[in-house]
């Protein structure tokens, strides 16, 4: 474990406060896995350890889950006095599919299947099990990403995906990097249709409190959704690509990723943001907290 160099609010101390709990980061470009956690002494820590292509994160049957580079580690939980270790137990391996979020729901695993344009259920037998592929992919000829499918949300009343984002409506290998920026949308897997577009690089879609939440990463926006009349609004924007959502009460942890030369064209673009975390309050769409990376991460997820 090493300890990373943070800078933070006096926000997060009060959440923590309120949520007992410690916070689990992923960065697929550092390979790391971190905790944010509170301490004793009224301070906050971060611990990392190395991680290879580290990405979405779930539980399943009390085991924590975390995706890699070419499948996904399981974990088991042993309790240390008042501190919990994870220890690697097994990892199922899916080969080079370029995985992204990570869900479970009931007896299955789903994956975002970013390599092959489709979103998946884990099967033991045969690495991946399709499960539904956008409108505009062949799934004859789905190999290598081409609309950057990317994250989805579990429908708890049907256990099975409902909503899944892409970048655009491409069928061309690498597509999604030539098309316009703002040709992201959120599509409804059981009518096969798009229910929010015009969306740059949206990511992480989740259900919260009867309403679809997601991040508009290239404006720095989060975005809710009415289910049923579709309608959205901007619940806070913040400077920075933002990647990876937890919701929590009426509280939003927002990943935010530090620039990189592909985001040049984006209209949020920042050279100056650090990597870190935003919490926000979700009715009043104001921040509460944010802690900052100093060093060793510099994108999340």
């Amino acid at each position: 474990m090493n300890t990373a160099k943070i800078s933070w609010s006096s926000g997060l101390l009060t959440f923590f406060q309120q949520h007992p709990c410690s916070l689990l980061v992923t960065s697929m470009k550092e390979g790391l896995a971190a905790v944010v956690q509170p301490c004793p002494d009224s301070n906050i820590e971060v611990l990392s350890c190395d991680l290879k292509g580290a990405g979405g994160v779930t539980t399943h049957k009390g085991r924590l889950c975390i995706s890699s580079d070419n499948g996904y580690y399981s974990f088991l939980s042993h309790e240390l006095g008042s501190e919990i270790l994870h220890q690697v137990k097994a990892k199922q391996y899916f080969g080079v599919i370029q995985p992204h979020e990570l869900h479970a729901h009931g007896d299955s695993i789903w994956v975002g299947d970013t390599g092959f344009n489709c979103i998946a259920e884990v099967d033991e037998s045969s690495s991946f099990k399709p499960y539904w592929y956008p409108p505009f992919i062949d799934p004859n000829d789905s190999i290598g990403d081409r609309c950057h499918l990317n994250g989805f949300a579990i429908c708890p009343d049907k256990q099975k995906p409902e909503y899944a984002t892409v970048f655009c409506r491409s069928n061309k290998q690498r597509g999604w990097r030539e098309d316009a920026i703002d040709e992201g949308c959120v599509y409804q897997l059981s009518t096969n249709t798009i229910i929010l577009d015009g969306l740059i690089r949206p990511h992480s879609p989740q259900l919260h409190q009867g309403e679809l939440f997601l991040l508009e990463s290239g404006s720095g926006k989060l975005i809710a959704m009415d289910l049923q009349s579709h309608q959205s609004r901007v619940v806070h924007q913040t400077q920075g690509f933002v990647r990876g959502l937890h919701l929590i009460e009426d509280t939003a942890i927002i990943g935010v990723s530090a620039f990189r030369e592909t985001f040049h064209n984006l209209p949020n673009a920042d050279p100056t943001i650090k990597a870190g975390l935003v919490l926000v309050n979700i009715p009043t769409g104001q921040e509460m907290a944010r802690l900052s990376f100093e060093e060793t991460m510099s994108e999340f997820f």
